[in-house]
């Protein structure tokens, strides 16, 4: 071997170990960064006339384990939808109290059913009228105040729902976006790790909202789609649609066409939490709230 060639294997080495030390620090300085995946150098021998010629860096590898983060994204997601109705079931409790709660509707029923019946007693005790009177305002009172917090929920449920639906369709078209950079930088020999960081950033915040699947194609390109097979991103992404209501009264429903569901690309869209479309997540869950617990409360 030459002095050059030698000079020129060393020198090899010496670029191959400096990209794995940038590399290496890059891991451990982004090991808390949220949506970052661990990157690995990946080498090669280099080969010249007659002999070994050192190493080439042939590209940067990110580690993910594919299997496991689609099961986080489904659990995520199941999680939110758990919590969307428990925190609206333990708000009720609270609204109504439980037997054993001084001022709870139960309660409250139980004392004006008392004052009746101690009236009945002594119908010429105007006191004991005066009982039933105000034991009635108390229940009529507390009727009142727990149907205005069933019709608050039902709003605040209509609003969140408008805005997972604007974030949806916001992080839908950036993954599009990105897809469309990735395939470019892919073409030109350029590192896309941080675009694959940015993507995968964004359909975590997906899943968030409803149950997603995703689907790698060629060129490092994705698909999207719910658990339930409604195609969220196929090459472009879809368009949801969701129109909030100004103010939610009682008799309101999806039904009567009162209240706004959900459109995909212009058609209805099933948001059953159980065998619907949209499958189990968040955004289904508000729509459970809005038009079956709350109502059922009512």
């Amino acid at each position: 071997m030459s002095i050059s060639s030698a000079l020129s294997s060393a020198i090899s080495g010496l670029s191959a170990t400096s990209r794995m030390a940038e590399v290496t620090a890059s891991n451990v300085s982004n090991a808390l960064t949220e949506g970052y995946a661990r990157r690995d150098v990946q080498l090669a021998a280099r080969s010249l006339d007659k002999g070994s010629g050192g190493v080439s860096v042939t590209g940067i590898a990110r580690r993910i384990d594919t299997l496991l983060l689609q099961d986080l994204r489904l659990s995520s997601s199941a999680q939110g939808a758990r919590k969307t109705t428990s925190d609206f079931l333990a708000r009720m409790e609270r609204a109504m109290g439980t037997a054993d709660q001084d001022g709870s509707l139960s309660a409250r029923i139980a004392t004006f059913e008392r004052k009746l019946i101690e009236a009945a007693a002594r119908p010429e005790a105007d006191a004991r009228l005066a009982s039933v009177v105000d034991a009635a305002q108390s229940l009529t009172q507390s009727l009142i105040e727990i149907s205005k917090s069933v019709q608050s929920e039902r709003q605040i449920a209509d609003s969140r729902i408008a805005s997972d639906v604007t974030l949806l369709n916001d992080s839908l078209s950036g993954v599009a976006e990105l897809n469309v950079r990735i395939r470019s930088f892919a073409s030109s020999g350029r590192d896309v790790s941080a675009l694959l960081d940015q993507r995968q950033q964004l359909i975590d915040s997906i899943s968030a909202i409803v149950p997603v699947r995703e689907v790698l194609r060629e060129n490092n390109q994705v698909a999207l789609f719910t658990t339930g097979g409604t195609i969220l991103l196929e090459g472009r992404a879809a368009k949801i649609e969701f129109t909030p209501a100004g103010l939610i009264t009682p008799d309101m429903t999806l039904a009567s066409g009162s209240l706004s569901g959900l459109t995909v690309n212009g058609q209805p869209l099933s948001t059953s939490p159980a065998g619907g479309r949209l499958g189990e997540g968040r955004l289904s869950a508000l729509f459970d709230l809005r038009d079956t617990l709350a109502p059922e409360a009512q």
